[in-house]
């Protein structure tokens, strides 16, 4: 009988040392994800003798790495500033950093990190079959769209730890994760162009109504495969986000005049309306890369796409914060 989807227990958790199996525990480390997709990638050496005959060359197996998708909910922890959403560890595992505590109002923010980048330990329940995976990195996607749940797609790439083993799933704690809020006019605001950022709020700027959003973070994800050692890291960061927008004719035309004249906008958003329910996305060097004609029904929108570039000392290329 095959197994079920259904009957999947996913498990993760910061390492203190790299790819040392930091042993998650369902209480605590438990995932509720939305999608997944769990898989091994066995790499092979080809061994093309010639024999004579015809025939497929023999392969030699090398390293192997582990491949998961995880989509969760993006909702913060119910708590403003002082509990880490439950998607917390997560995004750490995409080089970035995470303060608690500011106050003024409460919030947690998470930001861009280029060094001291924190590696996590998986372990994926399959319906009996148990799967471990160490040392994983891995990249981020924020989607919001009118009318639906808010999501963040996580792709980390790691170590093998020890090969799949039979064993029973564990029944997981998810009460930490909270019921999100669907994207709606009750629920979301209007993203802000051309503003600064201020403990949580944006200053200045223009507001405009908006079909969707998406903010990746654009890790660049490699394995590397030496004689004795291997390792999963992140060596770069191209952070991107696309727009979806109601602009009037005369914004329209703003906007395609700052693309060309490579003139920076900055970027603020913010989902939700209760303390401790709210998650926002900034960026404040984003660079006008595209604009395209979306239509909507008979709706003209606008379609942005912006490179979200450093400036500065770096480190600033974005910043999700939570109020």
């Amino acid at each position: 009988m095959p197994r079920s989807v259904r009957q999947t227990v996913i498990l993760a958790k910061v390492e203190t040392t790299y790819a040392t199996d930091a042993a998650p525990t369902n209480t605590t480390d438990a995932v509720l994800v939305r999608d997944f997709d769990i898989s091994i990638e066995q790499q092979f050496a080809a061994r093309p003798v010639i024999r004579s005959t015809y025939g497929a060359d023999d392969q030699l197996p090398t390293v192997r790495r582990g491949k998961i998708k995880l989509v969760v909910d993006l909702q913060n922890s119910g708590t403003a500033g002082t509990v880490a959403p439950q998607w917390g560890d997560l995004l750490i595992g995409c080089a970035t950093a995470e303060t608690l505590s500011l106050t003024t109002p409460n919030r947690a923010e998470y930001d861009p990190i280029s060094t001291s980048r924190k590696s996590l330990t998986i372990w994926a329940y399959k319906d009996g079959l148990l799967y471990k995976f160490v040392g994983c990195m891995g990249d981020a996607t924020f989607n919001i769209a009118a009318g639906e749940v808010p999501t963040i797609e996580f792709m980390f790439t790691g170590l093998v730890s020890v090969a799949p083993a039979a064993g029973a799933n564990p029944v997981p704690t998810l009460t930490g994760w909270i019921r999100p809020v669907a994207a709606s006019p009750a629920n979301s605001s209007k993203v802000t162009l051309g503003c600064t950022y201020s403990a949580g709020a944006a200053v200045g700027g223009t507001a405009y109504d908006l079909k969707s959003l998406s903010l990746g973070l654009g890790n660049d994800v490699q394995d590397v495969a030496l004689m004795t050692t291997e390792t999963v890291d992140i060596y770069n960061r191209a952070s991107k986000a696309s727009l979806v927008l109601d602009l009037t004719a005369a914004n329209e035309a703003t906007q395609i005049a700052n693309m060309y004249a490579g003139t920076t906008v900055c970027m603020f958003f913010v989902h939700g309306t209760t303390a401790g329910y709210r998650v926002g996305l900034f960026a404040p060097n984003g660079v006008i890369t595209g604009m395209s004609t979306q239509r909507d029904g008979s709706n003209f929108l606008v379609g942005m796409e912006l490179t979200l570039a450093p400036s500065g000392s770096g480190n600033n290329d974005f910043k999700v914060f939570l109020l």
